[in-house]
């Protein structure tokens, strides 16, 4: 994982539920794990019953690419090269999202921009 050179105290549940995760040795795949998006899920603004990828996998990447500063729409292609991370985060190998999925947009504008 890509950590900062200077600690800082984290201020937001997100962060620090990471603090509480990450160390020098933890690895993407041990954060996702670890992590729990149910307090998060409930603020989620598409209901149960809409067809978007389901809340946790699409968070999960969400966190991913803006930590290690990976395009959003790349996230497809991304997880390709990291099956093993993608099986992690809840992905089907054979049937990942597109790249209209993970349209910044969609994402920072709507769906999790008060995460």
């Amino acid at each position: 994982m890509n950590l900062p050179d200077t600690p800082s105290s984290p201020v937001t549940g997100l962060g620090k539920q990471a603090d509480e995760i990450i160390d020098e040795e933890t690895e993407w795949i041990d954060f996702v794990d670890e992590f729990d998006t149910d307090r998060f899920e409930r603020r989620d603004r598409y209901p149960d019953w809409h067809t978007a990828t389901p809340f946790p996998r699409m968070f999960l990447a969400y966190v991913w690419a803006k930590t290690e500063d990976i395009s959003l729409t790349t996230i497809p292609d991304q997880l390709e090269a990291n099956p093993e991370l993608a099986t992690a985060m809840g992905f089907d190998l054979d049937d990942l999202p597109s790249e209209s999925t993970f349209k910044p947009t969609r994402l920072d504008g709507r769906r999790f921009e008060e995460l």
